[in-house]
């Protein structure tokens, strides 16, 4: 119907305005390298400013998320923010070795592009709701239920995550891509053929 095309558009727009606010620290860094027109000079300064910032704030994301009672929370609920933590780190490596890897490319492979924008949703929903939790638990209303829904969301959540992070590093989007094309060029016209028919 019209309405679910306009949410489904609307969420691809999403996509993309997430998309680009991850990607943004790091074209900030590495766009000038690629841009035409920049002289070699340009070029040059533009990359030792990259392996200085790189050079700080790389190693912090090998860095592992010590304590678990450092956000305050229920033990349960600390433990999710810890695996926020500690799966944010992740993320943001998993996306700096594919851009390292794809490099201009990267801006067309929308498909992996989107499981980082799931991931960072995911994870800012889980802190979202292990925020709201605790802020039940300490007014007293309902406090275990809220607790407990907290965390069964989240452990939920993680078993999505995981999933994610399992098709950036195996998937079929080549083929998918290439299927697109082809729908795209009208060759399974026979396919809608014998869906209109049936």
């Amino acid at each position: 119907s019209r309405v679910n095309l306009i949410f489904e558009g609307s969420s691809e727009i999403m996509h993309l305005f997430i998309a680009r606010e991850a990607l943004d620290f790091h074209l900030q860094h590495i766009g000038a390298l690629f841009k035409p027109g920049v002289p070699l000079s340009g070029k040059i300064v533009s990359f030792l400013k990259m392996l200085k910032t790189y050079a700080l704030w790389y190693p912090t994301l090998w860095m592992p998320v010590l304590s678990t009672n450092q956000f305050g929370m229920d033990a349960r609920l600390n433990r999710h923010m810890r695996t926020v933590a500690r799966l944010s780190k992740k993320m943001s490596r998993t996306l700096f070795h594919k851009m390292a890897l794809h490099q201009k490319k990267m801006a067309e492979k929308q498909l992996l592009i989107n499981r980082f924008v799931d991931i960072g949703t995911e994870l800012f929903i889980m802190s979202a709701t292990c925020s709201y939790a605790d802020s039940l638990k300490a007014d007293g209303s309902n406090a275990e239920n809220a607790v407990e829904l907290a965390d069964y969301y989240c452990n939920e959540a993680e078993i999505r995550i995981g999933k994610l992070f399992r098709d950036i590093g195996r998937n079929n989007d080549a083929t998918t891509l290439e299927l697109n094309k082809s729908f795209m060029q009208g060759d399974f016209e026979w396919l809608e053929d014998e869906i209109a028919m049936n």
